[in-house]
């Protein structure tokens, strides 16, 4: 949200910017008019809003990931891990904030927080986790990780996550057999 409110602002900045700098155009003429507040013009080339946008990046939202440990951890904080087992990624403690999966059917789980194959779970719980005043260090957070404890399969779904997807998860889960 707040990178879109920037890039607006900056999209919009550049557009009173350009035309304040003026054009040859007859000041009777009422598009000419309205094309000095829409548009910059920079030699014989014409930028309307809608082309200055397509050169501001565009947030998207991924796609809703489910996935199956090989044990119960949906409780247990994850960290992102390499392939030797460093870590690479991991939350601050105010990150966990409505960040615990959601339990699908067939022991699925809903990712809320970037799960994947490399990810590994640790001692802390959510609500622990929560409430520390700042994140373990990195070697207190390898120390804490669970022996074993894996994520076995991940599956992207074909739509975006959002906070009311589950059923469409479930949805998905039954079709493909994923049970």
């Amino acid at each position: 949200m707040k990178h879109t409110l920037i890039y607006f602002t900056l999209a919009a900045a550049l557009t009173f910017m350009a035309a304040a700098c003026g054009t040859s155009r007859d000041a009777s003429d009422t598009s000419a008019k309205e094309s000095a507040a829409t548009s910059v013009q920079a030699g014989t080339a014409v930028y309307t809003p809608d082309v200055i946008a397509s050169w501001v990046p565009t947030a998207t939202v991924p796609n809703a990931r489910i996935y199956r440990t090989n044990g119960n951890y949906a409780d247990n904080v994850p960290v992102n891990c390499a392939a030797d087992g460093s870590i690479l990624s991991y939350p601050a403690p105010s990150d966990l904030t409505d960040a615990t999966p959601i339990a699908l059917e067939g022991g699925w789980l809903l990712d809320r927080r970037g799960i994947g194959l490399n990810s590994r779970f640790t001692k802390y719980t959510y609500s622990e986790y929560s409430r520390l005043s700042a994140a373990p260090s990195p070697k207190e957070l390898r120390k804490a990780i669970i022996s074993g404890a894996r994520v076995t399969e991940v599956v992207e779904m074909p739509f975006p996550y959002s906070p009311g997807c589950a059923a469409a998860c479930d949805s998905v889960i039954a079709a493909r057999g994923l049970r």
